[in-house]
């Protein structure tokens, strides 16, 4: 059924769902697993807004930010292999750094995957407005299968 499929995972509690069906999946199917997560660096650019503020504070600023979603990278991955490696299940681990719908897109791509496995949350519901979520961007920018589980 599926050849390749894609976790996009950040470790937060929606997308444990994710995970455990990619894993199933993944095992069910014989393919190949990719896990992917993506260092959001979108608070990077309030390093550089200050003009007042030394070059030295404002690439600290930068540092910091990148070093803490590093660490929490580290930690997803130790606790995403525990898991793998007590259901048996061999993947390969993609780290990269930008706006997390973007890079989805394009190693999906770029890995030809058949199916982007990602949690997600429900919309928020007001009338007349909607905030695209990470899984509608993803959307409107690959061109496999996605399957968000909430």
């Amino acid at each position: 059924m599926f050849k390749h499929i894609l976790l996009a995972t950040d470790g937060s509690e929606s997308v444990r769902k994710a995970e455990d069906y990619a894993l199933y999946l993944s095992r069910a199917c014989g393919a190949d697993l990719t896990v992917l997560h993506v260092l959001d660096d979108s608070l990077c650019h309030y390093g550089h807004v200050d003009q007042l503020v030394p070059s030295e504070t404002k690439d600290g600023f930068v540092s910091y930010v990148i070093s803490e979603r590093e660490a929490a990278a580290r930690e997803v991955i130790r606790e995403f292999s525990r898991k793998a490696a007590s259901q048996d299940v061999k993947y390969s681990f993609k780290l990269k750094q930008g706006i997390p719908a973007k890079e989805i897109a394009v190693v999906a791509d770029k890995e030809k995957v058949d199916l982007i496995v990602m949690g997600g949350r429900h919309p928020a519901r007001r009338p007349r407005f909607r905030v695209a979520t990470t899984a509608d961007k993803v959307a409107a920018q690959s061109r496999c299968s996605i399957m968000t589980l909430i």
